[in-house]
């Protein structure tokens, strides 16, 4: 793609001079009015040969428009919209799975299709229990009402365009139902920087603009469509990530098995027939985490089972879970959930809360 896109977040709003402003201050032109159309012109105007004097009732009436073309204005904040990717985060409240404070953003649904090109640097796409990372020259497509979050660093360059469903209706291509990511076709390159742009000016407002926006649109289906079907990067990823499940499973079952031996992660990667490096690969593919961070998940979900469920002693609960004491255990526990484990204990018992 051109530099166009790639230095989209260097744009500012052009600033009008000093006498544009003063007309449309004089004119109670803001930019409320601006975004609210209305069907009457909410200027007051003066009575000729008075000064002072105001007629507040008079106001002129504007007809609607006549033109059968013509469509409806989109709400503010609604319609296409091309923003810098550093701009665009998108997420719930951070929230633990034990209750306590997390750094993760929880995946939100959205009700546009949002499409991502990176120009330059990585951003993580995280889809329930699945992070996708998209890299330099990688576009991806996340079909309206996805759950996801993403967090885009201040120094990734590049854009997000977002979609109303209902402009992508009846296109020779349909855009992708689930979400893609991968590198564009060569012969798509030249098609998407000016597509990108022309549909980020926003909503089409006659029959002219929208048969312009719905040709655009069609272009980036088909590039969405070469991601899946014509891109060698593409497939290899999806087959790297089917493969990868498998094994994340059953690591996570030989670590449960296996919690109270304190195995060293290499010793449970060697007992998978595979290595270290690519045991954690695998579980960043199919779980969004290192096999480290895994383990440490399956350890605190069976002590909440047994806080919750037994009367076990904590001590006996930490040597059967692995920790290499309890102190640690009561550090870990707290860290995850905001409590000790007596305190969980006890919340558990009295039934005043429900983790």
């Amino acid at each position: 793609m051109s530099e166009n896109l790639r230095h989209l977040h260097q744009l500012r709003p052009r600033h009008d001079d000093d006498a544009v402003r003063e007309r449309l201050a004089q004119a109670s032109i803001t930019a409320g009015v601006i975004l609210e159309p209305s069907e009457q012109d909410p200027r007051r105007f003066t009575a000729p040969g008075t000064t002072d004097r105001v007629a507040d009732e008079a106001q002129v009436t504007m007809a609607p428009p006549t033109t059968p073309s013509r469509l409806p204005r989109s709400a503010p904040g609604d319609g296409l919209r091309l923003v810098p990717l550093a701009a665009f985060h998108w997420g719930g409240a951070p929230r633990g799975r034990f209750g306590g404070r997390s750094a993760t953003i929880a995946p939100r649904v959205r009700g546009d299709h949002i499409l991502i090109y990176v120009a330059q640097g990585t951003l993580g796409v995280d889809l329930p229990g699945l992070r996708h990372p998209v890299s330099d020259g990688r576009i991806a497509f996340i079909p309206a009402g996805t759950a996801f979050s993403m967090q885009p660093p201040e120094e990734v360059q590049g854009c997000a365009l977002m979609i109303p469903p209902h402009l992508a209706h009846g296109l020779p291509v349909e855009l992708p139902h689930s979400f893609q990511s991968g590198l564009p076709d060569p012969a798509d390159h030249a098609l998407l920087d000016p597509a990108l742009r022309a549909l980020g000016a926003g909503s089409p407002r006659n029959a002219v603009e929208a048969s312009a926006t719905s040709f655009q649109l069609g272009l980036l289906a088909v590039a969405l469509s070469r991601l899946v079907h014509g891109s060698a990067a593409q497939q290899a990823l999806s087959h790297r990530i089917t493969e990868a499940r498998p094994l994340t499973e059953r690591f996570l079952a030989l670590a449960g098995a296996n919690l109270a031996q304190e195995h060293t992660m290499s010793e449970l990667a060697r007992d998978l027939g595979c290595t270290l490096a690519h045991l954690d690969r695998a579980c960043l593919q199919s779980r969004g985490k290192t096999a480290l961070e895994l383990l440490y998940r399956l350890r605190l979900e069976r002590a909440v089972g047994l806080l919750r469920d037994t009367t076990t002693p904590i001590e006996q609960i930490a040597r059967s879970l692995g920790f290499s004491s309890v102190g640690h255990f009561m550090r870990a526990f707290a860290s995850a959930t905001g409590r000790s484990p007596e305190a969980f204990r006890e919340i558990g018992r009295g039934g005043e809360e429900q983790i």
